[in-house]
């Protein structure tokens, strides 16, 4: 199988819920919690690496991050889908941060909303259970406290890759336009039809999106990767949240 996959989460948790929708597509997955972790050039068509990188410093969850993702380039993986959690905690920018510039692409798309917990995004704010995030529950967590509510500022509180943010429903062309790259691109969304249009903006882009539609994402080996309805296409990546 020559369309892999390499879902990267920073807990085990995240990543066997990401992991079992590309099972439920009926694609191999094999979930992984050895640290380095060793990926070969043939197995399964997916790989979940839970890198436990939630608690850690910044500087070394994204050593971790970027260690693996060389690995998976080594063995000839080129698609990459980004768990985090949807209320933002941990390591988010660090990771990103080094997600992208292991793998020297230009554009990542984040959807950090989960209509189905009542997390959404709006305006670039994360709202947690009608809530922003930096004034609910999380942001008094023992271990990972949040003190933003702001998606950007999160993101640049651990990298210096810029950071647009795309409107509800608004096609992301203008923004990557004047965006100095690379680039992450957030999208608002408030619900699970938000994001099925984001899911038909980036269907030609190629990139993964939310748990909601990780199954869009699966590899296969009947069809070729354009030809699929939401496949991470050579240089992009994508994330989704808890």
């Amino acid at each position: 199988m020559t369309d892999r996959l390499l879902l990267l989460a920073d807990d085990l948790t995240g990543c066997l819920d990401a992991a079992v929708q590309f099972s439920r597509a009926g694609v191999s997955v094999l979930v992984t919690a050895e640290n380095p972790v060793a990926i070969t050039d043939s197995g399964p068509g997916v790989v979940a690496a839970d890198l436990e990188s939630r608690h850690l410093a910044p500087a070394q969850a994204a050593a971790r991050v970027e260690e693996c993702v060389r690995a998976a380039a080594r063995a000839g993986i080129q698609r990459f889908y980004k768990k985090t959690d949807s209320t933002l905690r941990g390591n988010v920018g660090a990771e990103l941060g080094s997600l992208i510039r292991a793998t020297g692409f230009q554009e990542l798309y984040f959807v950090p909303a989960l209509p189905d917990a009542n997390r959404i995004t709006r305006g670039g704010i994360q709202y947690v259970e009608g809530l922003p995030l930096d004034r609910s529950r999380y942001a008094r967590d023992a271990a990972d406290p949040v003190r933003e509510a702001s998606v950007e500022a999160i993101i640049a509180s651990q990298t210096s890759v810029s950071v647009t943010v795309v409107s509800r429903g608004a096609d992301p062309a203008p923004a990557l336009l004047s965006a100095r790259r690379p680039v992450i691109v957030v999208f608002d969304a408030e619900t699970n039809g938000d994001l099925e249009v984001i899911a038909r903006l980036l269907a030609d882009r190629g990139d993964a999106g939310p748990r909601t539609l990780a199954r869009r994402a699966a590899p296969t080996q009947s069809r070729p990767s354009r030809s699929s309805v939401f496949l991470p296409l050579h240089g992009k990546v994508g994330w989704t949240p808890a």
